[in-house]
């Protein structure tokens, strides 16, 4: 039992912080999508080509469900909020994180 309580304190603050941060209307893909890019982030230097099988590989053993349909709809969620911003062209896969974000 003790477990569940810690496990639902910790899904409050998660709430509590998307809220804070505007980021409450994530999709789960989105909130997936966007794990592994920070984490694909924090091991080498921005802007990051990322395409979908990039996004596999650095997915994997991780038990995460994305669709290619779904991981460039989230991208271009992403995108649309500003977390993620595109660099170069529109068909460029190269992404760098919110300036907001890395801080």
């Amino acid at each position: 039992m003790s477990n569940l309580k810690i496990f639902l304190g910790l899904l409050s603050m998660l709430y509590s912080a998307s809220k804070e941060l505007g980021l409450e209307n994530l999709t789960k893909s989105d909130e997936q999508v966007l794990f592994v890019l920070w984490e694909l982030f924090k091991k080498e230097k921005p802007p990051l080509k990322i395409s979908y099988d990039s996004f596999l590989k650095a997915s994997e053993g991780l038990g995460l469900v994305v669709s290619r349909a779904q991981f460039y709809k989230s991208l271009k969620s992403l995108e649309e909020q500003k977390i993620i911003l595109r660099v170069g062209s529109d068909r460029s896969q190269t992404y760098d994180i919110s300036v907001s974000l890395s801080s």
